[in-house]
């Protein structure tokens, strides 16, 4: 049920993207849908589509730098959270993510 629902979402925002192709939020709600499917690849072109569109869509630099942060690329995940921060300093996940890697970084010396 749950694949259902994820299918039919993504036709829904595609179907939206063509209507609308200068609409950042849309390609992030495509990216967001991808990101919970774990295709994280797919999700990054969406993130990147939407920023392209939108250079200060916050969370869409959050979720590209998740995206990143799970395919194992650590360092450019981090420079997305810091974009996202430098956009909302108070993006509270984006706070979160910056303080683990800094924590991360004091343990290693």
């Amino acid at each position: 049920m749950e694949l259902q629902n994820y299918t039919r979402a993504m036709e829904i925002f595609r179907h939206a993207s063509s209507m609308d192709p200068g609409n950042s939020y849309i390609y992030y709600k495509i990216g967001r849908r991808y990101l919970q499917l774990k295709n994280y690849k797919l999700a990054i072109e969406r993130f990147s589509q939407a920023v392209e569109l939108e250079p200060d869509f916050a969370d869409a630099y959050y979720r590209w730098g998740v995206c990143l942060e799970n395919l194992g690329r650590k360092e450019e995940a981090l420079v997305k959270f810091k974009k996202t921060v430098d956009i909302l300093p108070n993006h509270y996940d984006g706070l979160i993510k910056l303080n683990k890697y800094k924590t991360n970084k004091n343990e290693k010396k």
